[in-house]
């Protein structure tokens, strides 16, 4: 009885990660995923402060 709540409460937590993790992944999209470490990061293209013109 014990092991079933204690695996059953596992089975939760462990699926309630991957959902979140995946749901932020679609939400923020792949470019915001840095594949090197797996983490959030933002692109390059937000710490640009160069200014381009158009001509």
């Amino acid at each position: 009885m014990l092991w079933t709540i204690i695996i059953g409460f596992l089975i939760v937590v462990i699926g309630t990660y991957f959902g979140a993790k995946m749901a932020l992944r679609s939400f923020f999209g792949r470019d915001f995923i840095d594949p090197e470490t797996g983490e959030f990061a933002l692109p390059e293209s937000v710490f640009d402060d160069s200014v381009e013109e158009d001509r």
